[in-house]
């Protein structure tokens, strides 16, 4: 708790709360957990209370779970007076969350895995959401390939698919393209997936610099967009391009500086970000650093017309 002086942040009177808390046996073939935990990976983090299960074999592994779930970023379940009080159309039932996870790994190269996830209502009568999942990498002949796409069941849209292929970063000049698909997710308990913003197609491309025994590196990279049609009934732009680079310079071994910058030109509106920093080793185990940033986007959240300002010191 932060503290009292009428502070309007929620929760701010929740004194405790109970993040995980189970038991974990260990044994050759993998491992069981028994408790409030956490599971994490192409579809986002969920916190529930049950059973865990993980067996591994050489190149393959295999995890299952089910139990009662929370909802995501709040640790309570869906019929929590948290969750009641500040939404106008609560669920009227708990969800039961039971998923499962296939991975294989042939080699120190190549991995791929598989993730299917279903949150269902207590009395079995509906889901609250039902995705999956793929992720798959191999490294070859000097290219590296990404695959991860995650896909809504329920609604029968693709969330994220993403290809990116790029060099390994053998030599000092390294590059990498990408085609990306977005749609935001929303669990279907709540009206707003009704108000998501349009999805969008998006290609980029990225090029590095670290030449070898050299204090200077670099990076550039670029992104178009394409946005859906938002039937709004007005004229509104569909198309938006990203741009940004940073670099960075070394000193010796006890001098550091960095620097980067992004703008954003696109659906509704402009803006642009930048940050700066100096990192000095002052003697052996002690650093010394000071940094400088505005910013006018927070992930995919724009702040508008204005900017944030901040400024930083550490010391370790």
């Amino acid at each position: 708790e932060l503290g009292g002086g009428g502070l309007i942040y929620p929760r701010v009177d929740d004194h405790f709360d109970l993040l995980d808390a189970y038991l974990q046996l260990d044994r050759d073939w993998g491992r069981a957990r028994l408790g409030r935990q956490w599971i994490t990976g192409a579809l986002g983090a969920y916190n529930f209370d049950g059973a865990e299960a993980l067996v591994s074999r050489r190149t393959f592994t295999a995890e299952g779970w089910v139990g009662r779930a929370l909802v995501e970023g709040l640790s309570e379940p869906y019929t929590s007076s948290q969750l009641s009080a500040v939404d106008n159309l609560p669920p009227e039932q708990d969800g039961y969350i039971f998923g499962a996870l296939l991975r294989v790994r042939p080699d120190a190269l190549s991995a791929a895995s598989v993730t299917y996830q279903r949150v269902i209502l207590a009395d079995h009568s509906g889901m609250y959401s039902e995705r999956a999942s793929l992720a798959a990498s191999t490294r070859r002949l000097g290219l590296a390939l990404d695959l991860t796409a995650t896909y809504d069941l329920a609604s029968g849209d693709w969330n994220e698919a993403r290809l990116r292929a790029g060099s390994t970063g053998i030599g000092p000049v390294g590059y990498s393209v990408e085609a990306r698909r977005s749609q935001p997710f929303f669990e279907l308990w709540t009206i707003w997936g009704a108000f998501a913003p349009v999805g969008f197609n998006e290609a980029r491309t990225t090029v590095d610099w670290h030449p070898r025994a050299q204090p200077f590196s670099a990076s550039l990279h670029f992104a178009y967009r394409k946005y859906d049609p938002a039937d709004a009934g007005i004229s509104l732009q569909t198309s938006g391009w990203r741009a940004g680079g940073d670099a960075s310079w070394r000193a010796g071994a006890s001098l550091s500086a960095y620097g980067s910058s992004d703008i954003d030109i696109g659906n509704g509106a402009s803006s642009d970000d930048g940050r700066a920093g100096v990192h000095w080793m002052a003697s052996r185990g002690v650093t010394l650093g000071v940094e400088a940033s505005v910013t006018q986007m927070i992930y995919e959240y724009s702040i508008g017309t204005g900017r944030v300002y901040g400024a930083a010191l550490n010391a370790a």
